[in-house]
């Protein structure tokens, strides 16, 4: 299966494709079945990342037509060149794991994800405001894992 980070020569590209990708990995988390979270707290989790849409939307249309002020933040946040590169490649390494092993994509490999994600996510956010909630839920389903890992360990 072909990097789709490979098909983007731009850095604010690349960070277009890491947004595409959390928005993947928040979903199928909404699914997962070994996700230990109440029918009804699955729906808010659903409805939730629908409103977020538009915030994930928004974020990679900047970043698909980055004005010369956005590209200037992203550099300053460390978000370009050999810096943006290194910081993408465990994500990237997961990412390939999720989609062509989904089955076997355990919740610490989750959680791995969602960390590596982390690593990126706060800058972004500086240099791009609209990520902030995107960010929010990021963490929330991270600290759910961490905390239901936790628990599965105790017993």
């Amino acid at each position: 299966m072909a990097d789709r980070y490979e098909e983007r020569d731009d850095d604010p590209g690349k960070l277009s494709v890491l947004l595409e990708d959390l928005q993947e990995v928040m979903a199928e988390l909404a699914e997962l079945e070994s996700l230990d979270l109440a029918e009804s707290d699955r729906d808010d989790l659903r409805a939730a990342l629908e409103e977020l849409r538009s915030a994930f939307d928004e974020a990679r249309r900047k970043l698909d037509h980055p004005t010369a002020g956005l590209a200037r933040r992203l550099q300053r946040a460390g978000l370009y060149g050999r810096q943006l590169l290194l910081k993408l490649l465990p994500i990237r390494g997961l990412m390939r794991v999720f989609r062509e092993e989904r089955q076997s994509f355990t919740l610490t490999s989750f959680r791995r994800l969602l960390e590596w994600i982390d690593v990126l996510l706060p800058s972004l956010k500086t240099a791009l405001p609209v990520v902030e909630p995107i960010e929010e839920l990021k963490k929330w389903l991270e600290t759910l894992v961490k905390h239901q890992e936790e628990d599965e360990a105790k017993a």
